[in-house]
């Protein structure tokens, strides 16, 4: 009987080593994501991509020297056309040469 109280006892000290060896793992793999974030945040956020005023106007330009008085051009229908089939290159493989 005081064998198997002893058993027990190793036992349930093994699990809380475990135990807190997981809970230290987890605070590690915590700990670790939020470096991972921080650090896609530095090389990807906002901060890492600054325009000043001036350089977004660029894109406005073609909107900007629109004239609206000019008619659109008519669309016109073009006929479909289709290809040629070619030949696949068994067809020119000797004979004698299994596929």
């Amino acid at each position: 009987m005081k064998t198997q109280e002893i058993m027990i006892e190793k036992l349930l000290k093994i699990i809380e080593e475990k135990d807190k060896r997981i809970a230290e793992l987890e605070q590690q793999v915590q700990w670790l994501m939020s470096q991972f974030k921080l650090a896609k945040h530095k090389q990807y956020g906002t901060s890492s991509e600054q325009t000043e005023n001036m350089q977004l106007s660029i894109f406005n330009e073609a909107e900007s020297n629109f004239d609206i008085s000019v008619p659109e051009p008519k669309l016109s229908e073009v006929k479909a056309h289709y290809r040629k089939r070619t030949h696949l290159t068994t067809d020119k493989l000797p004979e004698d040469i299994s596929v």
